[in-house]
């Protein structure tokens, strides 16, 4: 997708609390696809919880597609969102998951992400293919490194016949961002050879949002790698990260985490 492949600088993070009887995993795809898959993930409980599991998603900037490894016909497609998203899950759960970077999951299947924006979809409805895929080839008892092959080679057969490319002014004005953590003037810091209206364009059909939305995005996962609250107000980087004040900070990073700052640091702690 770029010279500089995205992932290096751009490393989209889900934290889960310290939840007991959680699980969360991540893992590499192939080489080959990781210009365009983040990762594969599964969530799944080791107990049960008997008034179900209240999950919490932050905004990463991604796409994903899911679906109930018990049953696969539970498939789901999750577009980019502008704020923390909150899923009441059952007693029992064991989700698999690919996460996209930024444009590729619209590149791969020529669907418009802003369609999906803010949205998760029965996959049937959206990609009824891939749905199909899944509902045929995966059951419960399947291993993990299993399931990972079948997807890498599902994947990579449609890396394989991609025959359009992205454009590379959108790469490129992606990877700007990223490598300034979002704090960076859309207007005069990004100059791809596109107008603003261009590349909002170009932003609305393969990210899903605004060039603008985007850096709020990676400039809050910025933030979420430091992991560290005290940090973060006793330095002021939010105000180096272009935060207007402490009050624009907080109401932007619990927008989009869905807690405050020192609520979320202290849970990860």
């Amino acid at each position: 997708m770029s010279k500089a492949p995205l992932r290096q600088i751009f490393t989209p993070i889900q934290p889960l609390s310290h939840q007991k009887n959680i699980v969360y995993q991540q893992f590499a795809p192939h080489f080959h696809l990781q210009d365009f898959i983040y990762c594969y993930w599964q969530l799944k409980t080791t107990q049960q919880f008997p008034e179900g599991f209240n999950y919490q998603v932050v905004t990463d900037g991604c796409m994903d597609i899911l679906f109930n490894i018990s049953r696969p016909s539970d498939s789901f497609v999750m577009g980019f969102t502008n704020q923390s998203t909150r899923f009441q899950l059952p007693p029992n759960f064991h989700y698999i998951g690919i996460r996209f970077l930024p444009a590729a999951l619209p590149l791969l299947f020529r669907i418009n992400a802003h369609e999906l924006t803010n949205k998760d979809e029965w996959l049937d409805d959206v990609l009824p293919h891939t749905a199909r895929f899944i509902d045929e080839n995966f059951h419960a008892q399947m291993p993990i490194q299993l399931i990972i092959g079948q997807l890498d080679q599902y994947f990579g057969k449609l890396y394989n016949q991609l025959v359009k490319s992205i454009d590379p002014r959108l790469t490129q004005a992606l990877y700007l961002i990223a490598q300034n953590q979002g704090a960076i003037s859309i207007e005069q810091g990004i100059d791809v050879g596109l107008s603003s209206r261009q590349l909002r364009r170009l932003f609305q059909q393969y990210v899903g949002h605004s060039p603008k939305t985007f850096a709020k995005v990676v400039r809050f996962q910025y933030l979420l790698k430091l992991n560290n609250n005290t940090h973060l107000y006793n330095s002021k980087l939010f105000y180096d990260l272009g935060y207007h004040d402490q009050a624009h900070f907080i109401k932007e990073f619990k927008k989009l985490f869905g807690t405050t700052p020192t609520q979320a640091f202290n849970s990860l702690d």
